[in-house]
């Protein structure tokens, strides 16, 4: 039996355990739009943040932010708080009073029934003026919709803001996306090691419907150069400036480069978040890209001593 993927994880643990918990978020308070220079309407520096590579960003006034990381049409971006976390996680979190679980409750516990409590605080109506929503979508196709999407919201009051042909990935500068074009869009990637994966017609049942090719989107996607934006100093910007972070993340098979070099060299910005939504590509990946059963060995790592970070499993 190979043990190095265990090897490595264990390796991982350390490190991760090594920084300590996470620490709480710096300000109570988040910034006014005075303070930072921003419009009422604006999330993250305004528009700037579309056309210059600066991750250090100022988040305009935001108690709370949810960030949609592999946005694609935006369907899911004012969506995935209410459908996901509201109506299906969180109500399995809720305490029941007087209950053991409660009276004893351990860290990770006391983390998701926080994470319910800053949730429905987040999406009270009360407060929509703090509550902003971000998104991150990378394949060009969706960008003149994504756009009218983000003038639609705000024209409604909604604080929103979307970054388009952006990824989120290790380090600024640019990077090759590869674009699903026979499935709309939804299965383009930053992962080389992909598999192609088809929707067959006429099959909508759960995780059905799907036909797993051989060879990897390497070999038969087009290309596109995309702008990347770094995640470490972009994530930490947003913890500091506000109260609670929700991240959604489904990025087709690029989730295992990119957590796995979060968790050893910045921890904090994954540990830190106050929720994470993720959905995990591991059979879509080709033979010998990922280590098998490293889907589960990362939701061990998230979840257990060290970093605690409360994990929803996605699904579309």
């Amino acid at each position: 039996i190979d043990s190095r993927p265990m090897h490595a994880l264990v390796a991982i643990l350390a490190l991760v355990s090594a920084r300590g918990a996470p620490q709480p978020l710096l300000r109570a308070t988040p910034p006014s739009p005075m303070e930072t220079g921003c419009a009422s309407s604006d999330v993250l520096d305004g528009d700037r943040m579309r056309h210059t590579k600066r991750t250090n960003t100022s988040v305009c006034a935001c108690h709370c932010v949810f960030l949609d990381i592999g946005l694609n049409d935006g369907d899911s971006l004012l969506k995935w708080p209410h459908d996901r976390l509201l109506q299906q996680y969180l109500q399995r979190e809720s305490p029941q009073q007087g209950s053991d679980s409660q009276r004893h409750a351990d860290a990770a516990s006391q983390r998701a029934r926080h994470a319910a409590a800053m949730v429905r605080e987040c999406l009270d109506p009360l407060h929509a003026a703090t509550t902003c929503f971000v998104g991150i979508e990378p394949n060009p196709t969706f960008t003149g919709r994504l756009r009218m999407l983000e003038r639609h919201a705000r024209a409604r009051g909604v604080r929103v803001q979307v970054l388009t042909q952006t990824a989120l990935a290790l380090t600024d500068g640019h990077a090759t996306l590869f674009v699903d074009e026979k499935d709309g869009g939804v299965g383009s990637t930053l992962e080389a090691s992909k598999k192609q994966v088809n929707q067959v017609p006429g099959k909508h049942l759960p995780g059905k419907g799907w036909r797993f090719h051989n060879h990897s989107v390497a070999t038969v996607y087009p290309r596109k150069s995309v702008r990347t934006l770094s995640a470490a100093p972009f994530l930490r910007s947003l913890l500091a400036a506000s109260r609670f972070v929700g991240v959604k993340l489904d990025i087709e098979g690029y989730e295992y480069a990119l957590l796995r070099s979060l968790l050893v060299t910045h921890p904090e910005v994954v540990c830190g978040l106050g929720i994470l939504a993720a959905e995990w590509h591991e059979r879509m990946m080709t033979d010998n890209a990922v280590p098998a059963g490293v889907s589960v060995a990362l939701e061990w790592l998230l979840e257990g001593p060290g970093c605690g970070v409360p994990l929803v499993r996605w699904k579309r």
